[in-house]
C-alpha cells in the first residue's frame, strides 16, 4: 500500500519599492508498506515461476510448500511474512530576497533547505507450512515454520541539503544594443546519517525492539559532501536579430583532494543566434516563413557524481577508507579488525563534458513549427574503475581514464490550427537519435558480466558468444567436441544433447576459426543504448470537450532476457516451472523450434551469455489518453465557481512490440523479477473558486 500527503504554501511580499520577498514551504509525507518476506518484484517472480503442482494455501494460516524444498511460499510471503514499512516525511523551505537599487540592476539572495527522513520498520515473522497427510488423505500435517526465525529491524535515516545563492544582474539598452551581465556565487552542502537496530526471536507478534530476546545488533552511518561555484554570464543582442552569450563556471567539489589541488575546475561556454527572418532579404517571404532562427553553441560542464556499480553514491573516493568487520585469527582467538579494502587514487578530478550544437527554428505559414538540432557531446577524463588483479585484496580505485562520444540529432514538428466550427487541434511530433561510442579506455576493456565497454563500441554493450542455431543430432555434437577436446577445460559440456544451443568458433589468427570454442570467441552481441526515440502528442478541443493522446517509442534497441522469465525450469534460488512460451521447445519432431530442449539441468551450457537471448526491444506505446469536459461558464458562475472540469484518463493502454510477451521493453536486462506494467484509469474533478 502507498499513501502520500502534500502541503504547499507560497508567498510573495513586496516589502518596499526596491525590496521583495518570495517564500515556499513544501511538506510531503508518504507511507509505503511491503511484505517483509521479500520485495514485491521477487514475490511476483517466484509466484509466476513456481510449479503448478505445488500446494499454495489450504485455509486461513495454512500454507503449502509451493513445491519448494526450502518451503518459501510466495503466497505466504505476500500475506503472512510480516511487514516492511517506510515512512518518508520531507520538508522543503525556500526563501529569496530580491533588491533592485537601480533601474539597471537587481541583486538576489536565496537559501533553500531540503530535509528528508526515512523511517523503516521491518517485522519478519513466521508462517506455518503444511502438507497433506497421504495416509488419511484428509488431514494436514504441520511441517515447519518459515523462515524459522522472526526478526525486528528499525532504521532511521536523515539527510539535509542546503543550497545558497547570491547573484546580481546588470542590464542596459543603448539604441538597438542590449547588454546583460550576470555574476554570482553558489554553494551546496549535504549530510546524511542513519541509525539501525535489530533483534531476533520475538515471542509474540508485537513488533518492538524490547520484545526481541536474541542477537541484539546496531549499525550507524554518516557521510557528507560540499560544492561551491562562482559563475558569470554575458549576453549581447543587436536589434533582436544577432544574439551572443558567453558564460563560465568555476566549480569546486569536496569529492576531490584539496591537498593535491584537484577540487576545482573551470568550464566555459559560448552560444550565438541569428534571427534570419528579421533580415531585409526575407521580407518577401513573410507569408511563408513567419520566423527563422539559426543558432549554435559550444561549451563544457563538469561532473563529480561518483557512484558504485550498485548505484550507491561515493563520497570520499580520493581517501583511503577502512572497512569494519575485517576480523582475523591471532593468538588462538578471533579478533575484531578493520582494514582497507579499496585501492585509492588521490589524483582524480572533474570529468569533463564538451558539447557542440547547431540548430534551426522555423515557423512556416504561421501554424507549422520546425526545430532541428545536430549535436556532438564528448566526455573526457571519465570517472571509472578499471579491473585490477584479485590477489591485491583490493577493489579498484576510481580513475580519470578514457573518453566517450555521443553524436546525434533531433527533429521536432508542431502544427496547430483552429477551424471555423470552433475545433482547435494541435499535433506535436519528436524524433531523435544518439549514437554512443567509447573512444578511449587507456588500453583496457572494462568487462562486467555480459557487458563490455571497449573503444569503437557503445558503452556497456552486450558481450558473449554467437549462436549457430540448435544441435540437431549427436553427430554435430561429436564433431564440435572433437575440436574442443584440446582444451584443458572443454567448452562443450558432457551432458550436451540435441536441442542445445550451438555456438560459433570465430577466434583465431587473421580472423580464421582456430578449431576450438573458448573465452576468446566472445564478441559484441547487442547494443542496449536506445536509438530513434520518438513521441507524438495530439490535442483536440471543441465546445468544452478536450482530448489529449500521447504515444512514445523507441525504433531500435537490444535487451537481454535471462533467469526465471526466459529459461524454463531455471531459477537461482528456488524450484521453478516453465512458461507458455517454452512450449515451442526443441524435440526430434519439432526441430525448427525457437527454444532449446526442455531440461531441468541447471548447468550453464545453454545459459551462457550469447546472442540467442538478445531480443528486439523496439516498441510503440500508447502512454496516455485523457478526455475532459469543462462545464460552460454560464452554469458555473451561478454556482460562484470559476470553472469545473471533469476528466477520465488511461495510462499504458497499448504496447506494440516484438519483445518477449509479458516483459516490459522499456526496462533493461530482465530476469523475470519485475512488477508488471499496470494499466491505470483515473477519473478526476478540477474545481477553481
Amino acid at each position: 500500500s502507498f499513501k502520500r500527503y502534500d502541503l504547499r504554501f507560497n508567498t510573495d511580499v513586496k516589502l518596499t519599492e526596491k525590496l521583495s520577498f518570495q517564500g515556499d514551504l513544501i511538506y510531503t509525507n508518504s507511507t509505503e508498506v511491503q511484505p517483509s518476506g521479500s520485495t514485491a518484484e521477487f514475490i511476483i517472480r517466484q509466484d509466476i515461476g513456481s510449479p503448478a503442482t505445488g500446494a499454495g494455501k489450504f485455509g486461513p494460516g495454512q500454507y503449502g510448500d509451493a513445491a519448494q524444498s526450502n518451503f518459501r511460499n510466495p503466497i505466504g510471503q505476500a500475506e503472512a511474512s510480516g511487514f516492511n514499512r517506510f515512512q518518508r516525511p520531507n520538508t522543503i523551505l525556500r526563501a529569496s530576497f530580491t533588491y533592485k537599487p537601480f533601474s539597471f540592476m537587481d541583486v538576489e539572495a536565496q537559501f533553500s533547505n531540503n530535509s528528508r527522513s526515512a523511517i523503516q520498520k521491518r517485522f519478519l515473522k513466521n508462517y506455518a507450512i503444511f502438507r497433506p497427510n497421504l495416509a488419511t488423505a484428509s488431514d494436514l500435517t504441520f511441517v515447519s515454520n518459515y523462515p524459522g526465525q522472526n526478526i525486528i529491524q528499525d532504521v532511521i535515516g536523515r539527510s539535509q541539503l542546503n543550497n545558497y545563492l547570491l547573484q546580481t544582474n546588470l542590464y542596459k539598452t543603448i539604441g538597438r544594443n542590449e547588454f546583460k551581465l550576470l555574476l554570482g556565487f553558489q554553494a551546496e552542502d549535504f549530510v546524511t546519517e542513519s541509525l539501525g537496530a535489530s533483534r531476533t526471536d520475538l515471542p509474540s507478534d508485537q513488533p518492538y525492539q524490547a520484545v526481541g530476546t536474541l542477537n541484539p545488533g546496531n549499525s550507524s552511518n554518516t557521510a557528507e559532501y560540499a560544492l561551491a561555484a562562482g559563475f558569470g554570464r554575458f549576453n549581447y543582442t543587436f536589434d533582436d536579430k544577432y544574439l551572443l552569450e558567453v558564460s563560465g563556471r568555476y566549480d569546486g567539489s569536496s569529492r576531490f583532494s584539496q591537498a593535491q589541488n584537484r577540487q576545482w575546475g573551470f568550464f566555459p561556454s559560448v552560444s550565438a543566434g541569428w534571427v534570419i527572418s528579421k533580415e531585409g532579404f526575407m521580407s518577401g517571404l513573410t507569408n511563408v516563413v513567419t520566423f527563422a532562427k539559426l543558432r549554435g553553441s559550444y561549451g563544457q560542464l563538469g561532473n563529480q557524481n561518483i557512484v558504485n556499480a550498485d548505484g550507491s553514491p561515493v563520497y570520499y573516493p580520493f581517501a583511503a577508507n577502512f572497512t569494519l568487520g575485517q576480523n582475523y585469527f591471532f593468538n588462538n582467538r578471533l579478533n575484531f579488525g578493520v582494514g582497507q579494502t579499496t585501492a585509492v587514487n588521490d589524483q582524480i578530478s572533474w570529468e569533463t563534458s564538451t558539447q557542440a550544437n547547431i540548430g534551426l527554428d522555423l515557423t512556416l505559414f504561421k501554424n507549422l513549427n520546425l526545430t532541428v538540432d545536430v549535436f556532438e557531446r564528448s566526455i573526457d577524463n571519465m570517472l571509472l574503475q578499471k579491473p585490477i588483479p584479485s590477489f591485491t585484496g583490493f577493489s579498484p580505485a576510481f580513475l580519470n581514464a578514457g573518453s566517450m562520444r555521443n553524436r546525434g540529432w533531433e527533429l521536432g514538428l508542431t502544427y496547430a490550427n483552429k477551424l471555423s466550427n470552433g475545433l482547435r487541434y494541435s499535433f506535436n511530433g519528436m524524433i531523435s537519435d544518439v549514437n554512443n561510442e567509447i573512444t578511449d579506455l587507456a588500453g583496457l576493456d572494462i568487462i562486467n558480466g555480459r557487458n563490455i565497454s571497449t573503444p569503437g563500441s557503445p558503452i556497456r554493450s552486450y558481450y558473449g558468444y554467437l549462436s549457430n542455431g540448435l544441435y540437431q543430432n549427436r553427430e554435430e555434437i561429436n564433431a564440435d567436441n572433437a575440436l574442443d577436446g584440446n582444451l584443458a577445460t572443454p567448452f562443450i559440456a558432457t551432458n550436451t544433447a540435441p536441442g542445445d544451443i550451438r555456438y560459433k568458433d570465430i577466434s583465431g589468427a587473421a580472423g580464421v576459426p582456430d578449431g576450438k570454442i573458448d573465452a576468446f570467441d566472445r564478441t559484441i552481441i547487442g547494443n542496449p543504448f536506445p536509438r530513434y526515440s520518438y513521441s507524438l502528442t495530439s490535442n483536440l478541443a471543441w465546445k468544452g470537450f478536450d482530448l489529449n493522446v500521447f504515444f512514445q517509442g523507441v525504433g531500435k534497441r537490444d535487451s537481454y532476457i535471462s533467469g526465471t522469465g526466459a529459461w524454463a525450469f531455471f531459477s537461482a534460488d528456488f524450484i521453478s516451472s516453465a512458461f507458455g512460451v517454452h512450449r515451442d521447445a526443441w524435440t526430434p519432431e519439432n526441430t525448427g523450434a525457437t527454444y532449446p530442449r526442455l531440461t531441468t539441468d541447471q548447468g550453464t551450457f545453454n545459459w551462457r551469455d550469447s546472442d540467442y537471448w538478445v531480443r528486439n526491444a523496439a516498441y510503440l506505446r500508447l502512454k496516455n489518453v485523457q478526455l475532459g469536459y469543462t462545464i460552460p461558464a454560464t452554469v458555473t458562475q451561478k454556482l460562484k465557481i470559476k470553472s469545473v472540469r471533469v476528466y477520465v484518463s488511461g495510462q499504458n493502454l497499448l504496447t506494440f512490440t516484438k519483445f518477449t510477451n509479458g516483459f516490459d521493453p522499456e526496462k533493461d536486462d530482465q530476469n523475470g523479477e519485475f512488477y508488471p506494467v499496470m494499466r491505470t484509469t483515473t477519473v478526476g474533478l478540477n474545481l477553481r473558486f
